[in-house]
């Protein structure tokens, strides 16, 4: 195992135990600590990389996590946890793999999962009218979708592109947050989330976006939501957020004015039609329907970017009736009318524009991307997993020249399946 990752998940233990002793010792407020181990395994049955095609290629990993959640004061919460995973390289039968020795082990990685401090500026805690928060933030404002859609976080904009992480649908962004619920009338409630974010994923790094989504109930049936993102709006160093800077043409061909920086737009809608009759013999997640569509990017550049149709995915849900046998059996259908490859290799490359190579060109890729999740908790903290889809899936190579940055799954007819056995504390 790695020092770095051993040093860090050590700090963060210690850091739970100190937090959770202050709190009893001190203030006598309340705090758990929580966590959950879990064991994954599937196989990408088709597909295609840079090595050729992929057929039946297996995957395995297995993740443990441990955090805090600290009632420090009436109006003040720290959350705190982290993730240890292991996981084996993708690419393990390439005839040059004694080029890479590090595909010849597991890598054992630490991953910070959360690490924030929530203040309540007005109104009740757990129902707050306005708070603060500061610091490395798990979001999800589409509390439907299961793997596909989140667009307005989990996406470029100048080249667009789209994230997915198994059983990961949301992202976590580093900065601060704004957040307000305001109630209207007895069934109707008003969701907003203000943040001003550092690009802590991709390049270009540290640079600040500005952000606003809003989400409106209207009593159990409907669910509207939208957001706005100006990305990078805020950049550390114009030559790297915008290659053209002064009129010097920094890119390697002439091709366009572009920059990494961009807006981008959400919406979505969700209904739940048990509202509408007795709903006893369904599940809480039965028979939903939702959607959510997004803009990568509303301005057109010449060249690459000249139809904004083209940047626009929709993604389409449904959850199918499992009366109570299965907590949720969902499929997700996505709709991109994008020309080029689901990519971030030139993001990689500092470089934005969209990736066109002889891959894409060899390999077309498909419009349309499916999804199909379920889950079922067995007992209390033991839960199963399954998926099986044709999505934006990214395996990790432990090789960074290796790394496949642009989708495996070209083709609707490509696919992988994964499950997952979870036990949580």
């Amino acid at each position: 195992m790695k020092r770095s990752a051993l040093f860090c998940y050590g700090l963060l233990i210690s850091f739970v135990f100190s937090v959770g002793a202050f709190a009893d010792e001190k203030s006598k407020s309340n705090y758990d600590i929580y966590g959950s181990t879990a064991f994954q395994a599937g196989q990408f049955v088709k597909g295609v990389n840079a090595g050729g095609p992929i057929d039946h290629k297996w995957t395995e990993s297995f993740l443990f996590e441990l955090g805090v959640d600290a009632s420090v004061h009436k109006r003040l919460h720290v959350y705190a946890s982290g993730q240890m995973i292991t996981t084996f390289s993708h690419r393990l039968n390439l005839a040059n793999i004694d080029v890479y020795k590090a595909t010849q082990f597991p890598m054992y990685s630490f991953i910070p999962t959360q690490a924030h401090g929530v203040i309540g500026i007005l109104g009740d805690f757990s129902n707050p009218v306005l708070q603060l928060g500061i610091g490395f933030i798990p979001f999800k404002y589409n509390p439907d979708v299961h793997n596909l859609g989140e667009f307005l976080f989990r996406s470029g904009t100048y080249p667009a592109y789209l994230l997915n992480d198994f059983d990961t649908p949301f992202a976590r962004l580093l900065g601060f947050r704004l957040s307000s619920r305001l109630p209207i009338g007895q069934k109707t409630m008003l969701k907003q989330d203000l943040f001003l974010s550092s690009q802590a994923r991709m390049y270009p790094f540290m640079d600040w976006s500005i952000s606003y989504v809003a989400g409106f109930s209207l009593s159990s049936l409907f669910e509207l939501g939208a957001g706005i993102s100006f990305s990078n709006l805020f950049s550390i160093d114009k030559k790297i957020t915008e290659p053209y800077v002064g009129g010097q043409n920094l890119l390697p061909d002439s091709s366009g004015n572009y920059a990494f920086a961009g807006t981008k737009m959400m919406a979505r809608i969700s209904i739940d039609p048990k509202a509408l009759f007795e709903a006893t013999f369904f599940g809480n997640e039965d028979l939903k329907l939702y959607s959510e569509l997004a803009i990568l990017g509303v301005k057109d550049y010449p060249v690459y970017y000249d139809d904004i149709g083209q940047r626009i995915p929709v993604v389409f849900g449904f959850n199918f009736p499992a009366f109570k046998i299965l907590d949720v059996l969902s499929i997700e259908l996505e709709f991109w009318n994008s020309r080029y490859p689901n990519s971030w290799n030139n993001v990689y490359a500092t470089i934005p524009r969209p990736v066109i190579d002889s891959l894409s060109t060899l390999f077309p890729h498909d419009k349309i991307k499916w999804s199909i999740y379920a889950k079922k908790e067995i007992l209390k903290g033991f839960s199963i997993i399954g998926q099986a889809a044709s999505d934006h899936i990214q395996p990790i190579s432990h090789a960074i020249t290796m790394q496949d940055r642009t989708d495996v799954l070209q083709k609707t007819s490509d696919w992988w399946w994964i499950g997952k056995f979870q036990f949580d504390f």
